[in-house]
C-alpha cells in the first residue's frame, strides 16, 4: 500500500497590501493547529517518508512546526510547482515520486489540494468524506491510501479516502479526529 499524505497549510495572516501572498506568516492559531497536528500524527505513528512542501512562508513554517514534534524528520523538498498548482499539477508531482517512498507528504494551498482530495479518492470512510466535500480547511490533513503500484500508476479515482483530520476535529475529539485509530499506522 502506499499512502499519500495532503495537509493544507495552517491559518495564516490576512492578505495585506503591504507584503506579498507568499510573504504571508502562520497567524497564533495557524502556529498553535501546525503544533496540534503535528503532535498527533507522532501520537499516531502517521508519518511520511519524504515531503514535497509548497517554498511560501505559510508552508515551510507549518511544516516547520508539524515536523519539530516528530521524533524522526523525514527529507522534505521545497517545490515551487506547488504554489498556486490546480490538481493536475500535483498529481503530476506524485506520479513522479520516488518508489522507494511509501507515504508522501504534500504541503500546499487551496483549492488544488480540495480538488485533488476530492478527484483522487472518492470512496473511503464516509465520514472523512462528509468532512471534506465542501472544504480541506487550514490545516486539514487527507489520508489517501493507494494500492502497492508505482506513484506513476496513481489516477483520478483510484485512491480511497482512509481518514481526514482538522485542528477543530481534534479539538472536540481529541482520541478520535475522524476515526484516527482506523488508519493508524504506516502503509
Amino acid at each position: 500500500m502506499r499512502r499519500l499524505y495532503l495537509l493544507r497549510h495552517a491559518k495564516a495572516e490576512p492578505a495585506s497590501a503591504e507584503r506579498s501572498d507568499a510573504a504571508r506568516a502562520l497567524a497564533r492559531r495557524g502556529r498553535e493547529d501546525a503544533k496540534l497536528v503535528g503532535r498527533t500524527l507522532q501520537e499516531h505513528g502517521l508519518l511520511p517518508d519524504y515531503a514535497l512542501v509548497s517554498p511560501v512562508v505559510r508552508t515551510r513554517e507549518t511544516w516547520d512546526l508539524i515536523s519539530a514534534q516528530w521524533q524522526t524528520v523525514p527529507e522534505m523538498r521545497p517545490d515551487a510547482r506547488i504554489y498556486d498548482a490546480p490538481a493536475a499539477r500535483l498529481l503530476t508531482l506524485i506520479r513522479a515520486a520516488d518508489d522507494a517512498t511509501r507515504a508522501l507528504m504534500i504541503i500546499g494551498h487551496n483549492p488544488g489540494l480540495h480538488d485533488l482530495v476530492l478527484r483522487l479518492a472518492p470512496r473511503g470512510r464516509p465520514d472523512a468524506i462528509a468532512a471534506v466535500a465542501d472544504n480541506l480547511p487550514t490545516c486539514g490533513l487527507a489520508v489517501i491510501d493507494f494500492a502497492d503500484a508505482p506513484w506513476s500508476a496513481v489516477a483520478l479515482a483510484s485512491g480511497t479516502l482512509a481518514g481526514f483530520l482538522s485542528p477543530a476535529l481534534l479539538r472536540n475529539a481529541p482520541v478520535n479526529g475522524l476515526a484516527i485509530d482506523s488508519f493508524r499506522g504506516a502503509p
